[in-house]
């Protein structure tokens, strides 16, 4: 981590920087400290880093806490993220994928692959970008289609698929397009026309959940981890002169460390899947990432990442701008 200070005025020298190694001397809990929290915008509803009821950042991100994040997230971007809105098509330019899985609507995953050939344009449903690795995950054959249509067996689901319609169906979405389940593997013809729109299926989606830290689809979207990688650090310092103030401890790496180094953006397929998609959920090894034309966010920042200047990639023409995006002002 780095500690950033306040530069004294007149003081054109670059800021004192100190680097600095956290660890844990219990093992155990980790409460997030009551430290004074910076004024939001009048726009942000996202809440702060994700915590239990008790303030507890919980060791896994399987949780209401973390979905919640998720669910402001998206619901922050489609209301008021205007780069956002212009890159989402026209009803008249949607193409829905040829086949989608509907996960049901209960408490209960009941997932089916279906056609949508008479199906409105404007269904909402959500893609996974995942790794195959050397583990094959399950598949749709011809053998299999007609079983499939009637009802995917959960339990012979590898454990990322399983995730993805858990956070799928918590966000309150029913239906999820995954390639391996929706393009018929050992059929070329069905191949061929599948791939010749896959672009469409990232770009037409409502959120893109990327299972970022999995080497494939035994590994899962949601990760034990340790609550000393989410908690954000801030301490309390001043400058000569200078009245004390709050800092925020981060790293310069935070977003190149977790997710565009990861093992999911070593796979080929995946730029496309990253650069159409309108948004992207991150499942990374510690936390959650956010992802959007406006917003680069996780759960330690989650009004947006510190010293950040870039946002999600787009071939929209219409989303390009020249300036650079402004980082959240947070110390």
């Amino acid at each position: 981590y780095e500690y950033f200070y306040a530069q004294p005025k007149g003081r054109l020298e670059p800021c004192l920087t100190k680097s600095v190694l956290l660890k844990s001397v219990d093992g155990m809990r980790y409460y997030v400290p009551d430290f004074p929290r910076l004024t939001p915008r009048a726009t942000d509803v996202v809440p702060s880093a994700t915590t239990n009821d008790q303030g507890v950042i919980e060791t896994n991100f399987e949780n209401e806490h973390t979905f919640e994040l998720a669910r402001t997230w998206i619901q922050t971007c489609s209301e008021t993220h205007a780069f956002c809105n212009r890159s989402v098509p026209l009803p008249r330019k949607k193409i829905l994928p040829s086949r989608l899985i509907d996960i049901g609507s209960g408490s209960t995953l009941t997932p089916r692959l279906f056609s949508t050939e008479d199906w409105p344009v404007e269904t909402k449903y959500m893609t996974l970008s995942h790794c195959w690795g050397k583990h094959p995950p399950l598949v749709l054959t011809e053998a299999k289609l007609e079983t499939f249509q009637k009802q995917i067996d959960v339990s012979a689901l590898p454990k990322t698929f399983r995730d993805a319609m858990e956070i799928a169906s918590s966000l309150g979405q029913r239906y999820i397009w995954i390639d391996s389940l929706c393009i018929i593997q050992d059929s070329p013809q069905d191949w061929q026309e599948q791939a010749a729109t896959m672009g469409d299926v990232y770009h037409n989606s409502w959120c893109n959940i990327a299972a970022t830290a999995a080497l494939d689809s035994r590994f899962g979207c949601f990760m034990n981890r340790s609550p000393l990688a989410v908690l954000p650090c801030k301490v309390r310092a001043k400058w000569m002169s200078e009245p004390e103030e709050s800092f925020s401890c981060s790293s310069f790496g935070i977003w190149d460390d977790a997710v565009e180094n990861s093992i999911l953006n070593n796979r080929g397929w995946v730029l496309q899947e990253m650069v159409l998609a309108p948004r992207v959920l991150h499942f990374a090894k510690s936390q959650m990432f956010w992802e959007c034309l406006e917003l680069r966010a996780c759960e330690t920042y989650p009004m947006g990442l510190p010293n950040n200047i870039t946002t999600k990639m787009s071939l929209d023409t219409y989303c390009l701008r020249s300036e650079p995006v402004k980082a959240n002002s947070m110390k």
